[in-house]
């Protein structure tokens, strides 16, 4: 027999007497709160004095039971708060309520601070009077694995139920409270497998009310199907006298699904004998979802870092072919025969220039030119040219909230997401009659919200304007939501190039996010944000050269990691009467800077290079005195590539891959303006 608590829960006397089975019980009870160590769990006098400390209070809190008893539990809590009474109006509270429950800050001995959540119920004896408090603490400090907790639970519960008697209703009915204020599912069974007990979280996952549950077996309460995998399972942990683990999925009431952890685990009595079965299941919905979201924003990432990749190297070899195409064609008469080859030449670089661009607007790095930009006033201006390119039999409609703040955008990178969202729209509706919604709003938008509405989309709290592109098409299956956003995947037929990938990489490169609802023949809906009022830093705007030939004197220094283009620039720019002074990266570009400083009007530089990179070598060339103007050149994003030059004065941007016209035009401004 274990020894009970220092004090009993019920006045002595005649009228209160305690059957000796129920004070036996008792005891067990009490003796085996004592040994809990998870849990700081004490007894308080009406007046809020301690009366016992059990394992998990000396550990948890850090006091030695002879150090607190007799003491009031005030000292366990921070000085302001006791010193602001919160002890005595918690005590109120239980007293008046019942029961008090919160999540706050608790001090241990050392003066450590740990969060802590906290249940404090009043006891009462026969006659109503108050006898004092049970408190139950829990350290919140480590973030153990759902499975663990699970574990301890089931450690904790199989301790506390020894076996299930009549005698045993007073006891019963304190665990029950404790059941029912948990938020895992939780129940126990007889070895008939009947239904003892059911926590309110138990009824949600089972869809049905206790009364329906108590009492039955799964075999009767359940589907057929499910009440046959149940009583598998249950038999299983009776004739094995082991957990059992699984991972489940329900239905709610509200049809909405849910995926559990459900541990399943033997009861037994001080003899050893098994009564019953313990159940407990943890919602995981929320933590598988958000485990896909960061799958799935992995696998596009990691796509994304390819596309842009090969793109880059794409616009590279573009570049050197346009910019030497540009030099024969300045090297022929503009009657010769072999012009009219050449252009179409440039025409079919120029397709090739498009797919690397929606290559670079996959992973993020586009070529944006961004401005405030009225997303209402955008797509008014693009009615006549939506209507025109749909199905006649599909209609428009439009809910514009004329509230909504501007944005910062590239305004013809999101007149191509709102096209390819509305044609796409068109297409799911087929030849028969439909309709596609367009709708804006804006939000404040807190971080919980982004987690769950955009999991796996890294945004920062704030003002979003909403888009949202809704039609009352065929849907998609989960399966097609999964790939939608992969380069090159289609549904259709004939696949028309990187479609939806683009819009996500346009969508992310101006910091928003993208989300699809879509269900088999219930239509789809793609919701997209973007960030209120935030934009990237311009370029210097260029001022337009005076008429007439230009004529190029003095040295330009090139640096660039790619041979291709550095002889391209270079001989265009002695095709404009420069002298060219090559460097394959920003080192080489240092030290030739050094020897040809006075000779140096221009310096031409690429963004990405190995062993110093386009930023550090336009510091470092300012920090070497350098004065002469900086024109930056890249295959990505003219906002992401000038913001990382931002206040330092740079002369202009020229976008790769770039025509030679379009080359010496910028070489032009740059040393003009």
């Amino acid at each position: 027999m274990r020894k009970p608590l220092s004090r009993p829960l019920a006045p002595a006397g005649p009228e209160s007497a305690v059957p000796p089975l129920a004070a036996r019980v008792l005891a067990d009870f009490q003796g085996l709160l004592a040994q809990v160590s998870d849990y700081a769990v004490f007894m308080l006098d009406p007046q809020g004095r301690i009366l016992t400390w059990n394992e998990g209070a000396r550990r948890i809190k850090g006091w030695e039971a002879q150090e607190v008893l007799g003491r009031h539990f005030s000292l366990l809590y921070a000085e302001e708060d006791a010193a602001l009474g919160k002890p005595a109006m918690e005590l109120s509270l239980a007293e008046a309520c019942g029961t008090y429950q919160e999540e706050g800050w608790r001090v241990r001995k050392d003066g450590a601070r740990f969060m802590a959540h906290v249940v404090i119920t009043s006891i009462r004896g026969r006659d109503g009077a108050l006898e004092g408090f049970l408190k139950i603490s829990r350290d919140l400090t480590p973030q153990r694995e759902v499975e663990a907790r699970l574990r301890d639970l089931a450690r904790s519960l199989e301790e506390t139920v020894a076996r299930r008697t009549r005698e045993l209703q007073e006891s019963e009915a304190r665990l029950q409270g404790f059941v029912r204020h948990a938020t895992a599912a939780i129940a126990f069974k007889g070895t008939d497998r009947r239904y003892l007990l059911v926590n309110a979280a138990r009824e949600a996952l089972m869809a049905r009310p206790a009364a329906e549950i108590l009492g039955h077996t799964d075999l009767e309460a359940m589907p057929p199907g499910v009440g046959e995998r149940l009583d598998r399972e249950d038999s299983q942990v009776i004739a094995t006298g082991r957990s059992l683990q699984a991972e489940e999925r329900w239905v709610h009431g509200d049809g909405s699904t849910h995926d559990y952890i459900t541990l399943k685990f033997p009861l037994a009595g001080a003899d050893g004998a098994n009564w019953g079965i313990g159940i407990l299941s943890t919602d995981i919905t929320e933590r598988k979802a958000a485990e896909q979201a960061h799958l799935q924003s992995q696998k596009l990432e990691s796509l994304g870092v390819l596309a842009g990749g090969i793109a880059h190297d794409f616009n590279n070899l573009l570049g050197a072919i346009l910019g030497n195409l540009g030099m024969v064609q300045m090297d022929l008469p503009p009657e010769a025969p072999e012009q009219q080859r050449l252009e179409t030449i440039e025409r079919l670089l120029a397709k090739a220039t498009g797919l690397a661009r929606q290559m670079l607007a996959y992973s993020g790095r586009g070529s944006f030119e961004i401005r405030p930009l009225d997303l209402n006033g955008l797509v008014k201006e693009m009615t006549h040219l939506l209507s025109i390119s749909i199905s006649k039999k599909v209609a428009i409609r439009f809910a514009l909230d004329a509230g909504i703040p501007s944005v910062s955008a590239d305004a013809a990178q999101l007149q191509q997401v709102i096209m390819n969202l509305v044609i796409n729209a068109s297409d799911a509706i087929g030849e028969r009659a439909g309709t596609i919604t367009l709708r804006t709003g804006s939000t404040n938008a807190d971080a919980d919200y982004l987690r769950r509405a955009f999991p796996g989309q890294e945004l920062l709290p704030g003002t979003y304007v909403l888009l949202e592109v809704t039609d009352d098409g065929s849907g998609m299956s989960a399966e097609t939501q999964k790939r939608i956003f992969e380069p090159f995947f289609t549904t259709k037929f004939t696949g028309r190039g990187l479609g939806l990938s683009a819009i996500l990489g346009i969508v992310k490169g101006h910091g928003g996010a993208i989300r699809v609802y879509s269900e088999p023949g219930r239509g789809t809906t793609f919701k997209l944000l973007f960030p209120a009022g935030q934009g990237g830093h311009a370029a210097p705007q260029p001022v337009a050269a005076g008429p007439g030939a230009f004529h190029g004197m003095g040295t330009v220094l090139v640096v660039d990691d790619e041979e291709s283009i550095r002889a391209m620039a270079s001989g265009l720019l002695v095709h404009m009467g420069f002298d060219a002074l090559p460097a394959a990266d920003g080192l080489e570009a240092l030290l030739l800077f050094e020897t040809h400083r006075a000779d140096i009007r221009l310096v031409l530089l690429d963004l990405t290079m190995p062993h110093l990179d386009g930023a550090e070598t336009f510091a470092a060339l300012r920090a070497r005195g350098c004065e002469v103007p900086v024109l930056l050149s890249s295959g990505y994003n003219e906002r992401e590539a000038v913001d990382r030059f931002k206040d330092h004065g740079l002369a202009g941007f020229l976008q790769k891959p770039y025509r030679a016209a379009d080359f010496m035009e910028a070489i032009k401004r740059a040393l003009t303006t």
